[in-house]
């Protein structure tokens, strides 16, 4: 079986978790979540030199891996996209709900 397409990214953020760049195809979501030359590389799918071009980056450019990993590191542990930005965002959303439920509240009295 040939798999040419991709459905779910969990491998990808399964890499981040240990904060380790990607190659990836420009298929389905993943570039979505594959910033190119930043937190991995994009290749187009069933290109086979641009794949051994991007082993090759990587493989001979030791400080290009270590800034991908700066960067996933500073994007989904530090950043918009970390566990702690995404809780600020719940509880600020839930403090709001609740202002607006009192003023509302207040506006019966």
């Amino acid at each position: 079986m040939k798999i040419t397409d991709a459905t779910q990214s969990w491998v990808i953020m399964s890499a981040f978790a240990f904060k380790k760049p990607v190659i990836a195809t420009n298929v389905g979501g993943l570039p979505e979540i594959v910033t190119h030359m930043e937190t991995g590389i994009i290749i187009e799918k069933n290109n086979q030199d641009e794949l051994k071009n991007a082993f090759l980056m990587l493989y001979n450019n030791p400080k290009l891996l270590e800034d991908m990993s700066e960067a996933i590191n500073k994007e989904y542990f530090e950043g918009i996209k970390s566990w702690k930005h995404s809780g600020e965002l719940f509880f600020n959303a839930i403090e709001s709900i609740n202002n607006q439920n009192n003023k509302v509240g207040s506006s019966f009295s």
